[in-house]
């Protein structure tokens, strides 16, 4: 995999060097707040005049790529934006590649029957996922996200729950991929937790006003949504989504208010169930609850695209540890075995995009990976409550 996705990136230099990745939305964002342009920030019009002069030579491209994101997160490619476009792109892919040498640093300790088999296996495996090498391809911030999940993981599993509401609160400038998170720590009364969030939120807020203004903040939701109803026209394509909001449009050809009522019942439904069988506190069974929780938040955004699943690597590296050193068994082992080689299979999602052209269906691996650790989990808590009353009886 490794080897295939080095070609993927020689054979589409070309492309790069012209301005076809997402990195070009993040550059915009920093080119409008250096030229004092923050207000028009959400302004198309003015997206595209400033991608057409370093983006020229990208074909067929009759509208902007448009930035998406909080205003917020514009302030962290200024520095970027100040420089020309492809250096720019090569200075954010070495601290994108940082990131992930930091994310595997973080986790090692956590990791040491995978250590043991094989001291690179972790690093290795990130440069073998297909969503990780498409965010380093693509120049986006999901490897960004997946650090600040390893830092709430981290914070969590050593009684440090109000740091993980802090991370979990710089993470929202992909906010569909951290509220149904949220809510499973609001509804388990995780209240410290909570607590970092919302002031993380709060400050974040305060930061969008000052680049764009007040007027800016309250016309970004309006902006948003204007994109998800001209949706092929922005480049948004739900069939190209691997979770419930492309398995509804793509797979069961459901649309309009239906497919809205369906999207939130069943989301509703997979977020009360992991918060009816996670326990937030740090022990054993943390790494299953954390990874279920991050798994269905996937399941349930309402939008996501392949590079997103980067943040799966952080649950799979979990699972992997507990798999290696047999603290999950049948059935549950098996399914997680075969979701993983689904889910780390280029060839299969090159056979979803291009061929089927139904990436959505990728959405079934991931519901599997969710399914067996939900087993795992359920497992481990039946086990847990047997031996408390046996160890009582002994006493």
């Amino acid at each position: 995999m490794i080897v295939l996705h080095a070609w993927m990136f020689f054979s589409l230099r070309r492309e790069i060097v012209t301005g076809y990745p997402d990195f070009t939305i993040f550059y915009t964002a920093g080119k409008c707040i250096i030229q004092g342009r923050g207000q028009q920030l959400y302004d198309l019009e003015t997206q595209f005049t400033i991608q057409r002069r370093f983006a020229s030579e990208v074909k067929h491209r009759e509208n902007p790529l448009p930035f998406n994101h909080p205003p917020f997160e514009a302030l962290l490619f200024v520095p970027l934006a100040g420089l020309p476009y492809v250096t720019a792109y090569l200075v954010w892919a070495v601290f994108n590649i940082a990131l992930i040498l930091a994310f595997w640093n973080l986790l090692r300790p956590r990791l040491p029957s995978l250590h043991h088999f094989l001291p690179a296996l972790p690093l290795l495996a990130m440069f073998a996922f297909f969503p990780v090498i498409t965010a380093l391809l693509q120049g986006q911030d999901s490897i960004l996200l997946l650090f600040l999940y390893a830092l709430a993981f981290s914070a969590l599993a050593t009684g440090r729950a109000f740091v993980a509401g802090l991370c979990l609160g710089l993470a929202l400038f992909k906010f569909q991929l951290v509220l149904p998170f949220v809510v499973v720590l609001l509804v388990r009364r995780q209240w410290k937790a909570v607590a970092g969030f919302i002031i993380t939120a709060c400050v974040l807020l305060l930061v969008s006003a000052a680049v764009v203004g007040w007027s800016g903040v309250m016309a970004y939701p309006r902006f948003v949504l204007r994109l998800n109803r001209s949706a092929a026209q922005a480049g948004i394509y739900p069939r190209d989504m691997p979770n419930l909001r492309g398995l509804v449009a793509g797979s069961l050809h459901v649309a309009g208010v239906p497919a809205m009522l369906l999207i939130i019942t069943l989301s509703i439904a997979l977020v009360a169930l992991v918060a009816h069988w996670w326990r937030v506190q740090p022990g054993h069974q943390l790494e299953l609850g954390f990874s279920l929780c991050l798994a269905v938040t996937i399941i349930t955004s309402y939008h996501l695209l392949v590079h997103d699943l980067s943040v799966l690597m952080l649950p799979m590296l979990l699972l992997a540890e507990l798999l290696v050193s047999g603290q999950i068994v049948a059935p549950a082992r098996f399914i997680l075995v075969a979701s993983l080689v689904a889910l780390f299979l280029t060839p299969v999602y090159a056979v979803l995009q291009f061929w089927l052209r139904e990436m959505n269906l990728m959405v079934s691996a991931v519901a599997m990976f969710a399914a067996g650790t939900a087993i795992a989990l359920t497992s481990k808590r039946e086990s847990a409550s047997v031996d408390k009353p046996a160890a009582q009886s002994a006493m």
